[in-house]
């Protein structure tokens, strides 16, 4: 087992802060969800911490909050912000696979949760489209892991990234994209 130093410590949890968020921030911009801003910080305590936000305009629409009905609109949506949640965990534990989940990690999981609790989703129903949503959200990871990186890699040096560096940053770094 290595050991490692209480600056080493922290430095590694700040970084797998800053893979976390990357995820949430990648899979918006590949969502084209309305990205506001992401970033990471160190508290007092040496707890890393970070978030992601999205615009107001990226809420599900008012009248399915409110237990409207549910059209194709409103179901794409929820499964957008159930790919945006997933993405944070998915990325962090690409990153370290041993990292233990975070409160923040289990707050995502709760949304997700929430989200398809909100559709009335249950049972077998429930875990084939948390299990399609969960398989879309590894793919895109996978499939853009450079782009996680390189958000990753802004974010430890930056601290915190706008919507418009975030789009550029996944723009830029985008498989297939000519050098």
């Amino acid at each position: 087992m290595i050991r490692m130093t209480a600056k080493e410590r922290k430095r590694y949890r700040l970084t797998v802060t800053a893979y976390h968020e990357a995820g949430h921030a990648v899979v918006a911009v590949l969502n084209r969800m309305p990205l506001r801003d992401a970033s990471i910080s160190v508290h007092v305590s040496d707890a890393s911490s970070g978030r992601t936000r999205l615009s107001a305009t990226g809420a599900i629409s008012e009248g399915f909050a409110k237990g409207g009905k549910l059209g194709d609109r409103e179901y794409r949506q929820v499964l957008r912000s159930a790919c945006f949640n997933l993405a944070g965990d998915i990325a962090q534990h690409r990153f370290a696979p041993t990292a233990r989940r975070s409160d923040h990690s289990w707050s995502d999981l709760e949304n997700v949760s929430r989200l398809f609790k909100g559709i009335g989703l249950s049972g077998p129903k429930l875990r084939a489209v948390a299990s399609e949503v969960a398989t879309k959200t590894d793919l895109l990871i996978d499939s853009n892991w450079s782009s996680v990186e390189a958000v990753a890699n802004q974010l430890l040096e930056k601290g915190g990234l706008s919507g418009t560096q975030l789009r550029r940053i996944v723009r830029d770094t985008r498989p297939g994209k000519p050098r």
